[in-house]
């Protein structure tokens, strides 16, 4: 795991290029995940440690040391969600190289085991800040080096959590049979962590997404209802909720389903309830600093306006929308603008929309895949 991290950090840092290729897919994918989570399962547990001389000497085993790299990933993460993936991600992959300079044989502590929580907080949010630049192999291999960190702090949850991204890529690259194959290696991660109905309800709503795409109409609205129920048991339970998985709430279930009313509607003809009221409802409920998510939805609720025949409401909020958009630099902004272009297209006779559509075909990216 060492030299491999060291290997993909360096030349990620040292190329800084977009991928060409998408990594791996398919069920070669899901059966290659399940190999990183269960062949830790039996093997010698390697821990983190220092080497003389590593990362300049810094002692990440200490407790201060950790105390200041756990603020750290706070705020990357919440830049991350204010500004999108591009400004920070060069810093969070210099970070978990340099982490990892201090990887070492070392008897198991509750030290180690807190440190490999954080490379594996590293690892994932360097795989989502390169998934969100258009890098998605590297996201990917991030990823995947997130899991095996996870297996060795002792987080299931976490690893479920970070396989579940991977099937987010996958939809969102249009894969969706990929992805739950992907849910279905998380399944069988996520019965080893202690209960929890918030990760629950984020997998559970997951599926119902992966089933949408799929054009599974019945199956999606009843996961997606599964999942409204296990966040309410989260919220009447008042369960604490670690850092990573805290962003899903009421405000990433309604986005969820927006989403999944979308794409059964403009995929597969099937009508399971307006994808724009669910938008409405996720704009409502966003938390401040979710500028990303907050922007995404309002794109997306202009798009859906117009994929339901309404023009001159799509048109009355789609300034705010894209204004929000243009500050964030973002292929997950870029590929729901994709969708607003898209659905302008059958208007060619309402001068509004046509502005509209002029307006936004210079901020999506030719090819980006509509779907997330």
């Amino acid at each position: 795991m060492v030299e491999s991290l060291q290997a993909v950090t360096g030349s990620d840092l040292m190329l800084n290029r977009r991928d060409l290729l998408y990594g791996v897919a398919g069920g070669s994918l899901a059966a290659m995940v399940g190999r990183f989570w269960n062949n830790t399962l039996d093997a010698p547990e390697p821990v983190i440690g220092t080497t003389p001389g590593a990362a300049g000497g810094i002692d990440w085993l200490e407790s201060d040391a950790l105390d200041r790299l756990e603020a750290m990933v706070g705020h990357w993460r919440a830049a991350d969600d204010a500004h999108g993936g591009a400004l920070f991600r060069d810093a969070v992959v210099a970070q978990l190289r340099t982490v990892s300079h201090g990887l070492a044989d070392r008897p198991v502590t509750p030290l180690t085991a807190r440190l490999f929580a954080l490379v594996a907080d590293l690892a994932g949010l360097a795989g989502w800040m390169s998934h969100d630049t258009a890098r998605f192999a590297a996201a990917q291999r991030y990823w995947a080096f997130g899991v095996m960190a996870s297996r060795r702090a002792g987080q299931p949850g976490r690893g479920a959590e970070l396989i579940s991204r991977m099937a987010h890529q996958r939809v969102f690259l249009g894969h969706p049979a990929d992805a739950l194959e992907l849910l279905d290696v998380v399944d069988r991660v996520a019965r080893q962590a202690d209960p929890d109905h918030r990760l629950q309800a984020m997998l559970t709503a997951q599926r119902g997404r992966m089933l949408a795409a799929s054009g599974d109409a019945r199956s999606a609205q009843y996961f997606l209802a599964c999942a409204g129920d296990l966040l309410a048991a989260a919220e009447q339970h008042r369960e604490p909720a670690a850092d990573w998985i805290s962003y899903f709430t009421a405000a990433e279930l309604a986005g969820a389903t927006a989403v999944s009313r979308r794409d059964l509607r403009e995929l597969h003809d099937k009508d399971i309830g307006p994808a724009s009221t669910a938008f409405a409802d996720a704009v409502l409920l966003r938390d401040p600093g979710y500028d990303r998510c907050q922007a995404m939805d309002r794109v997306g609720h202009v798009a859906a306006l117009l994929n339901e025949r309404q023009p001159e409401q799509a048109c009355s909020v789609a300034h705010q929308a894209l204004h929000a958009a243009a500050g964030l630099d973002s292929t997950l902004i870029r590929s729901r603008i994709l969708t607003l272009t898209d659905a302008a297209g059958p208007f060619q006779r309402h001068p509004d929309v046509l502005a509209l559509r002029e307006r936004t075909s210079g901020m999506a990216v030719a090819g980006t895949v509509p779907a997330a």
